[in-house]
């Protein structure tokens, strides 16, 4: 299962979102998810550091030039 704990969207272009969460399977540590959508939401592809077990991710923040900004990463090893 999957679950997604923020979206935003990037205020430059509003086809391009990118999305915060976790995936729990039975059994196995939580992986940690960030996504980006170029196409609206309709597919989403994993960034670089996504599906990590040891690391936690808050959250971010899409500035106005459509950066992102990573919040609360720690690493829970």
């Amino acid at each position: 299962m999957s679950w997604v704990t923020t979206i935003e969207v990037a205020p430059s272009n509003a086809s391009v979102i990118y999305l915060t969460g976790y995936r729990l399977k039975s059994g196995m540590p939580r992986r940690h998810l960030l996504l980006k959508s170029a196409n609206g939401g309709t597919s989403f592809a994993p960034l670089p550091g996504s599906g990590e077990s040891d690391l936690t991710l808050q959250g971010i923040s899409v500035k106005p030039n459509s950066t992102i900004e990573l919040v609360g990463i720690a690493a829970t090893r």
